[in-house]
């Protein structure tokens, strides 16, 4: 909902809530129960009273001394006049309170035409003042007579509005001060709705906005930036820093992920739900860093989130540097905030060349350990957790849990990675588990599994999920049991202090990415502990026949690198517990790709 949408409901709603409780104020009990114990009813409203002229003033009768002494003192002066006594016993019917017309002494007579007797209408003022607690009300004859002939007459809702906030009230004085009463009203109306505003403009999607992309982009000079360790990628650490960074850099974790142009919708789902840091590093080669500065731009501007916890970090291969797009080629951009994410990004990836895609952007690898690397080594807090972009924590009350957890347990050399679960959720659910309740109930259904089950089950195989699921559903984050038989090809995410090994950036695009790096974790006498009731989601289910025929290729020839890399951990652990170098001297594995269900396909 747009802020202009907000605060014309919230004034609408506090008028409705306002009207409704005067005007229950108005019909309070206690009228009615006062009524009941003796008291007269009030004047009765002349019926078909269209017009507002009024009688002109009579002057009062004549009485004795003592009388007139009483009238000008009593609460009867307040809008009531005597009747001319040439005229009472002429006009005079009948007296509307007490309905008697034998007694026509001391009849008095309002502006409205009704008449009554003295004493009976010095007592219903009396009575009704005392209800409505109008102090002294004798002492303001001008503002009572006032309030008395409005009660008598039909009433608009305006003079009902003013009529209630004197019942509430319980004032005295002049107009002036029932004045007094607008003007706080309305300064009140002002506060609670700016508070609202204040509170919900954080969460809320700024729809009516339209974000044009920012003409000044700062060029990256390569000379500025950090080389990796083969010196062919240029990365620049904290080019777009969240402005809550330092502050969020007080809690215990934050999230390290890394993304190229195509995947960058996932950061608005990434913190919908997460309350502390994200450093992102971006693979953002040639044109495509252009791209990348527009669309963080959007989601800066639509999800105040994403510009409070994130930091980017921008990271390109040496041969294709970071390149600006001309200001003719996005003249006609206009990325609106009422439009999802993915589809923006997809608006933005159209503006790619088509020579660029099939010329050398499908063949780049993709360097994932760099990328993690960068990523790690800029999250600001003792914890972090390294994910893929498009794995969510899907509750902000599970990630406070969390943070609690870690807040109390920590590591202190005990080198002990705590492991949460990942796993899949079918395309078709419509809204994520919050907990684990959830969550088991769509693996009852079969609308959830563990991640990449079909495609590669030793990703979580030593996890044991099957006893994760059968565990008591509790209400906090706790350890549930280590990892025990650990195995070569083990890929969990996990939470761990800074102190854990990085990513072996050996190993570019995919393939041993990450089990290499948990067997050094294992091999460095790391335990990996398994967290219950936290969990991370997967939106849809992977499918080895997914994967394209490139993916299978550099899996095919990072495993070679695979020699050199576990002669270098028993030299550097003096270990090779699994007799690694011996089995992989002899030949490398090969990775077989399912296209069908039906065959196989082995690449050369």
């Amino acid at each position: 909902m747009p802020y202009q949408g907000l605060a014309f409901a919230v004034f609408m709603g506090i008028g409705i809530v306002t009207a409704a409780l005067l005007y229950f104020l108005d019909h309070q009990p206690e009228i009615g129960q006062t009524r009941q114990r003796g008291l007269p009813e009030p004047p009765p409203t002349r019926p078909g009273w269209s017009n507002r002229q009024r009688s002109p003033p009579l002057e009062p009768t004549s009485g004795t001394q003592e009388e007139n002494r009483q009238d000008r003192s009593g609460p009867s002066r307040l809008g009531a006049h005597k009747r001319n006594q040439k005229t009472s016993s002429q006009n005079v019917s009948s007296c509307s309170i007490c309905q008697d017309t034998s007694n026509n002494k001391g009849f008095r007579m309002l502006s409205c035409g009704h008449s009554f007797h003295s004493s009976c209408i010095d007592r219903w003022f009396k009575e009704v003042a005392q209800v409505l607690k109008i102090v002294a009300c004798s002492k303001s004859p001008s503002f009572t007579r006032v309030f008395i002939e409005e009660l008598h007459r039909d009433e608009s809702f305006w003079e009902l509005f003013v009529s209630n906030v004197v019942h509430v009230a319980g004032i005295k004085g002049s107009r002036l001060r029932v004045m007094r009463i607008y003007v706080l009203v309305g300064m009140f109306n002002f506060v609670l709705i700016t508070t609202i505003l204040l509170i919900f403009k954080d969460t809320m999607k700024l729809n009516n906005l339209v974000v044009h992309p920012p003409w000044a982009v700062q060029y990256l000079d390569p000379s500025l930036g950090m080389f990796d360790s083969s010196g062919r990628y240029v990365a620049h650490v904290h080019s777009v820093v969240g402005s809550n960074w330092m502050r969020l850099s007080k809690r215990a974790l934050s999230l390290a992920t890394h993304a190229s142009l195509e995947h960058l919708h996932w950061v608005a789902a990434i913190v919908a739900d997460w309350p502390g840091p994200v450093s992102i590093a971006l693979f953002v080669p040639d044109i495509e860093y252009h791209l990348a500065v527009t669309y963080i731009a959007y989601l800066q501007t639509c999800y105040p989130t994403v510009q409070q916890q994130v930091s980017f970090h921008f990271v390109y291969p040496v041969d294709r540097p970071a390149q600006l797009f001309s200001e003719a080629d996005l003249k006609d951009v206009a990325l609106e905030c009422s439009i999802s994410p993915k589809k923006v990004l997809e608006e933005l990836l159209a503006r790619r060349p088509l020579d660029l895609l099939t010329s050398w952007r499908e063949q780049l690898l993709y360097p994932q350990n760099i990328l993690r690397n960068i990523a790690r080594k800029t999250s600001p807090t003792t914890f972090m957790m390294c994910v893929d972009i498009d794995m969510i924590m899907t509750s902000a009350a599970m990630n406070e849990e969390l943070e609690v957890f870690l807040s109390r347990n920590s590591t202190g050399g005990a080198r002990c990675a705590y492991v949460v679960p990942v796993y899949e959720i079918h395309s078709n659910v419509t809204s994520p588990p919050r907990n684990k309740k959830d969550l088991l109930n769509l693996v009852a259904e079969k609308n959830a599994r563990p991640f990449h089950i079909k495609v590669f089950a030793k990703n979580q195989g030593i996890s044991n999920l099957n006893r994760w699921e059968k565990l008591a559903v509790r209400n906090e984050v706790r350890v549930a049991y280590n990892v025990i038989n650990f195995k070569y090809w083990y890929e969990p995410i996990y939470i761990a202090d800074k102190s854990a090994p990085l990513f072996d950036e050996r190993f570019i695009g995919y393939g041993n990415t990450r089990n290499t790096q948990s067997y050094e974790m294992f091999l460095n006498q790391w335990t990996f502990c398994v967290l219950d009731n936290v969990f991370l989601v997967h939106w849809g289910f992977q499918q080895l026949s997914q994967h394209p025929a490139w993916r299978t290729e550099q899996i095919n020839k990072n495993n070679k690198l695979l020699t050199d890399f576990f002669r270098e951990m028993a030299v550097r652990y003096d270990a090779d517990p699994f007799h690694l170098i011996k089995r992989f001297k002899k030949k490398s594995p090969q990775v077989f790709v399912v296209y069908k269900p039906s065959k196989k396909k082995k690449l050369i």
